[in-house]
């Protein structure tokens, strides 16, 4: 009986594809052509502070010194700056803040100021920037009422500052203010976005001086 053979399965080739020599320089050129587009962008990931709009990106609350103007700035929302009203003379921005100039001079009283005409105000203090404290400065206003005065705004006073209804005035004890009604009492007051309660003394009517 014949016996009965299977035949042998046919042998599939697998034709592997060799690129030409030219088609791997043409691929080698064209990655260098688009590192090359790329790499100006300098990015290899997403920017989550990238602004779409063009404006700068900030934090609210947050402050800095103008660029071109060199005058405070405070921002309001993400995307925007509002300046603020010129630092007075004898003082500069530094960090979004109005500092005395250097070398500063600090004041209980104008008697401590050593040059005619000076007044002692109110700063941010340039070596502890979270407390306030007094510095001699030409004056802020020099057509204002003087310290004591009564006044209703800032723009008022020679000192710069309307505190309690009065003019600035900075002393350490009562026999200091010009006003032989007033007392010398701490003040809690807030100049720059920083406020301080105590560290800064001003000449008060004594109902205020609570």
């Amino acid at each position: 009986m014949p016996s009965s053979l299977s035949s042998p399965s046919p042998v599939r080739a697998s034709v592997v594809s060799v690129p030409a020599p030219w088609q791997r320089s043409l691929a080698r050129s064209v990655s260098l052509v688009l590192l090359a587009a790329l790499a100006p962008l300098g990015c290899d990931e997403l920017n989550p502070d990238f602004d779409p709009d063009g404006g700068p990106v900030c934090s609210p609350g947050m402050r800095r010194c103008d660029p071109e103007t060199e005058q405070p700035q405070v921002c309001q929302a993400a995307t925007s700056w509002t300046t603020l009203s010129p630092c007075f003379v004898g003082s500069g921005c530094s960090e979004g803040l109005c500092l005395p100039g250097e070398p500063f001079l600090r004041c209980d009283s104008v008697a401590d100021c050593s040059t005619a005409g000076d007044l002692c105000t109110v700063f941010v203090d340039p070596e502890e920037l979270t407390h306030l404290g007094t510095f001699c400065v030409p004056p802020p206003n020099p057509g204002g009422r003087p310290g004591g005065q009564a006044c209703t705004l800032a723009e008022d006073c020679a000192s710069g500052y309307c505190f309690r209804r009065v003019c600035f005035e900075a002393c350490s004890d009562a026999s200091q203010c010009t006003n032989t009604g007033h007392d010398c009492a701490p003040l809690d007051v807030t100049v720059d976005g920083v406020r301080d309660a105590g560290r800064v003394k001003g000449c008060v009517p004594p109902q205020d001086n609570q």
